[in-house]
C-alpha cells in the first residue's frame, strides 16, 4: 500500500502544529493560511488507504473543521482556510496520456465539494505532472474564492 501520508497514524497533531503557526503569525502581527493535510484525500486513492469514499470525504471535511477550530480561537489574526488537493497517481510520474481531464474532474469533484461546504478559503494544488489535471481541479471549483497551483520542474 502506498502511504504519502498515514491518515490514522499521525506522529504530529495537526492542532499542535497548526497552533504553532498561528503563534507565530499573531507575534509577528500577520496573517496565515492554514492548509489541511489532505493531499491523498481524493476518492481515487481512498482503498489504497483503507478508507472507503464516505469516510475519505468526511475526512476532508473534518481536516477543514479543526482549522475552523483554530481560526475561531484566534479571532485577532487573519487565518485563510486552504484545502489541498494532490496528485492522482505518483507525483514522480508524469500523468499526461494515463490522466484526462475529464477523469481528473471526476476524481477532484467531490472533494472539492467536501471543501466547498465546510468553507475553506482556497484550494491549493500541488505535486501534479499533468496539466489536465491542474486545470480540471480548477474548473471544479466555481467558488469566487483563491485557488493556488504550484509546478515544479525536475531536473533528475
Amino acid at each position: 500500500m502506498r502511504d504519502a501520508y498515514n491518515f490514522r497514524d499521525a506522529t504530529v497533531d495537526p492542532r499542535s502544529q497548526r497552533s504553532q503557526y498561528v503563534n507565530i503569525a499573531l507575534a509577528h502581527s500577520t496573517g496565515v493560511v492554514l492548509e489541511t493535510r489532505t493531499w491523498r484525500g481524493s476518492p481515487l486513492w481512498s482503498s489504497e488507504i483503507g478508507l472507503s469514499i464516505p469516510q475519505i470525504l468526511d475526512l476532508n471535511r473534518t481536516a477543514v473543521k479543526v482549522l475552523h477550530g483554530i481560526r475561531n480561537k484566534t479571532p485577532s489574526t487573519s487565518i485563510v482556510i486552504s484545502g489541498a488537493l494532490g496528485p492522482l497517481q505518483d507525483a514522480y510520474q508524469d500523468s499526461t496520456g494515463t490522466v484526462s481531464f475529464a477523469q481528473a474532474r471526476d476524481y477532484y469533484g467531490p472533494q472539492i465539494h467536501a471543501f466547498a461546504e465546510e468553507g475553506v478559503g482556497m484550494l491549493c494544488i500541488m505535486t501534479v505532472t499533468n496539466l489536465d489535471e491542474a486545470t480540471a481541479a480548477t474548473d471544479g471549483y466555481e467558488e469566487e474564492e483563491p485557488l493556488s497551483m504550484r509546478f515544479e520542474k525536475s531536473t533528475v
